[in-house]
C-alpha cells in the first residue's frame, strides 16, 4: 500500500481520503488509548513496555511524542536476530523502568538472515517474511523477563524467584501453564 504517514505528517498525510483516512484515525485513536494505558500504569508505578519496530513513525506521532515528554522513559532497540529471531528486525522497547536498556543489542554480522520479502510456508502457499517475525522469539521474552524482574529486585520487590527456571516450582506456574 502507499504510505499513509510520514516523518513530517505521523499523525497522517494530509491528502487522504476515504479509507486512507479511516485507517489512519483508528490508529491514531488505538495510539492515543495506548498511551492513555502506559501513562495510567505509569502514574501507579506498575512495570510496562511498549514495542514497535525501531524507525516506525509511531514513535513519532503527537501521543508518544507527549509521553516521552511527560515521563522519563527508558529505551532499548535490539537487533530480534541477535534474540532468536531469523531476520534482521530492528525493535524498540520502551520501558517505565531503567532496566530495559539490557535488552540494548545490535546485530554482530557474524551470521546470515533469512531474507525478507515473500517467502512460501511448508504447505506452499506465499506469505510475507513479516508475517513470520510477527510473533516474539523465546529468548527474548526470556530477556524481557529478566529485565523485568532484575528491575521487581532493584525496587526490593521480592515476590518473584531468582530465576526463571525457580518457577518450574511454584504453584502459580502450573495453574498459569494449565
Amino acid at each position: 500500500p502507499p504510505p499513509l504517514r510520514s516523518d513530517d505528517f505521523p499523525m497522517g498525510l494530509p491528502h487522504l481520503k476515504g479509507s486512507e483516512r479511516s485507517r489512519v484515525e483508528e490508529a491514531n485513536r488505538l495510539y492515543v488509548e495506548t498511551c492513555k494505558l502506559f501513562k495510567h500504569c505509569a502514574l501507579r508505578g506498575i512495570l510496562l513496555t511498549m514495542e514497535n519496530p525501531t524507525n516506525s513513525i509511531f514513535w513519532l506521532t503527537d501521543p508518544v511524542v507527549q509521553l516521552f515528554k511527560q515521563f522519563d522513559i527508558s529505551v532499548a532497540d535490539c537487533q530480534l536476530f541477535m534474540l532468536g529471531g531469523e531476520r534482521p528486525k530492528l525493535s524498540r522497547f520502551a520501558a517505565k523502568f531503567s532496566a530495559i536498556v539490557e535488552m540494548t543489542i545490535s546485530c554482530d554480522g557474524s551470521h546470515t538472515h533469512k531474507p525478507w520479502g515473500k517467502t512460501r510456508d511448508p504447505q506452499g502457499t506465499w506469505i510475507f517474511a513479516t508475517a513470520e517475525e510477527a510473533q516474539y522469539p523465546r529468548k527474548m521474552c526470556v530477556a524481557l523477563v529478566t529485565c523485568v524482574v532484575r528491575q521487581l529486585q532493584r525496587q526490593n520487590i521480592g515476590t518473584l524467584p531468582d530465576t526463571l527456571a525457580d518457577m518450574r516450582n511454584l504453584e502459580e506456574f502450573h495453574t498459569q501453564s494449565a
